[in-house]
């Protein structure tokens, strides 16, 4: 198995992840039950540690590989804990573990310069969808619906009396989920351009076009 067709696999698992998390905040957000409250304040948090997260693959362009592994594994390592904390099960975890190990895997394979570039654009183009996402929410904070998550639904299930981390994601926790859905959809689209302009370079690069 080439390289090419490595990548492509991750694309598709990227893919898979992606669209798990917008089925579950769009869940979460639509009609979430009591025992539901501990991942809606997971993926709350999971949304403002992706402003970090989402500029991986930059640092990995710029640093020197020993110096992303050990920089950035460690990071990755107490968001998952921070992810983990506070909430009854383990499936969002598993989920965000999965995409930290797909874009992950540009430390563990050299890559030629036309990858790294790709891995850079993409990153950076991420970047601007994760500021979208944060724009939309911004101007639209009083009028984007809160839907099942609503104030009479959280504080009639305790939700604020249980918060340990406060800020405006986690006391409005329909806005994260709402840019949550907004930024993976985005991201999902980004993938499948992605993967189909990598698949039409690579044709005409056979092709000696």
């Amino acid at each position: 198995m080439n390289l090419h067709s490595i990548w492509r696999i991750f694309a598709w698992i990227n893919l898979v992840i992606y669209a798990a998390l917008v089925y579950e905040m769009w869940r979460l957000l639509t009609v979430p039950t009591p025992e539901d409250l501990p991942r809606v304040t997971t993926l709350a948090l999971l949304m403002g540690f992706e402003f970090l997260l989402v500029h991986s693959a930059v640092f990995m362009a710029v640093m020197p590989r020993k110096v992303s592994v050990f920089f950035l594994l460690p990071v990755y390592g107490v968001v998952a804990l921070a992810l983990n904390s506070g909430t009854d099960n383990n499936v969002i975890l598993y989920l965000y573990l999965g995409l930290l190990v797909t874009r992950l895997r540009f430390l563990f394979w050299d890559t030629d310069a036309r990858h790294r570039s790709r891995v850079l654009k993409t990153s950076i183009i991420a970047g601007f969808l994760y500021l979208f996402s944060v724009a939309v929410i911004a101007f639209g904070e009083t009028s984007l619906p809160e839907k099942g998550l609503n104030k009479a639904f959280l504080a009639s299930n305790n939700y604020y009396e249980n918060l340990t981390v406060h800020g405006i994601f986690t006391e409005n926790p329909h806005l994260p989920l709402i840019m949550g859905i907004i930024y993976f959809t985005l991201m999902i689209v980004l993938e499948l351009f992605t993967s189909v302009f990598s698949r039409f370079e690579l044709a005409n690069k056979e092709e000696g076009i």
